[in-house]
């Protein structure tokens, strides 16, 4: 009779363990950000290869290079795919380890931007990093 009851205690104890861890993953499971990119902010850096989705249902890629011409409101940026055009506004966030302005924005300097890419080719940008090394992954 004990060995009965041992084995029903460790029986129940076993079922209820893998119930709990069952449930427990399921839960996790359902609080997992989509990591196809859906899920993310525009401006949010995203793991190797990942990409945004802006509001009109196109893909950002962010690109990293080297800005090799500028005016008040576009860059040439230098990357691994060539020269891009990137066009910004006063609504367009540039990072820094510090709060970054159009001034930061100079010709030698690292960047990634994000942004949409219009018919015409530019990068319609929504954000650009300054001091972007880091970012030439990509």
């Amino acid at each position: 009779m004990m060995k009965k009851n041992i084995l029903l205690i460790f029986t129940s104890v076993i079922i209820v363990g893998t119930l709990a861890f069952v449930g427990g993953m399921q839960y996790q499971k359902s609080k997992l950000t989509n990591v196809s990119g859906r899920n993310f902010p525009d401006g949010v850096n995203r793991p190797n290869g990942m990409q945004a989705r802006s509001d009109n249902g196109q893909f950002n890629r962010p690109i990293a290079g080297e800005i090799i011409n500028g005016d008040d409101n576009t860059l040439t940026v230098k990357s691994e795919d060539g020269n891009n055009i990137v066009v910004f506004s006063d609504s367009t966030v540039i990072n820094k380890t510090s709060q970054g302005s159009k001034d930061d924005l100079a010709v030698g300097e690292s960047v990634m931007v994000i942004g949409t890419k219009a018919d015409s080719g530019t990068i319609n940008a929504t954000s650009i990093s300054v001091g972007a090394s880091s970012f030439r992954d990509f």
